[in-house]
């Protein structure tokens, strides 16, 4: 059962429209490094908690954005896990555009 603190906790990132700022930030930060990432080394590169990344890298995945793309060992843990990265053939600028105007109406950010 979900406690009624973490739906509070929700319902406030999404009115801040915190969904989309990370959702964002995660993008470009797989943009900007130009190689599958793993959970971890978006959390730090992108300066978002891990949970939070977790999260909008699945829903990211459901939107057919980001896929899969191997697994190897994280250069922060040196463990082996999955790694990320943005889906060939998408255009980046319309995916940020779309996510900044969802993000400006604060209507639950990239995870409506």
């Amino acid at each position: 059962m979900i406690r009624q603190t973490s739906m509070n906790a929700y319902a406030s990132v999404v009115s801040e429209g915190v969904e989309g700022r990370q959702c964002m930030i995660i993008l470009n930060t797989l943009k900007s490094i130009r190689e599958p990432l793993t959970f971890n080394e978006i959390s730090t590169y992108a300066g978002v908690r891990l949970s939070s990344v977790t999260a909008r890298v699945n829903y990211l995945v459901k939107q057919g954005l980001v896929v899969e793309a191997g697994k190897r060992k994280d250069r922060l843990t040196d463990r082996t896990n999955h790694v990320w990265t943005i889906k060939k053939g998408e255009n980046y600028e319309n995916i940020l555009s779309e996510l900044q105007r969802r993000n400006g109406e604060k209507s639950g950010g990239c995870c409506d």
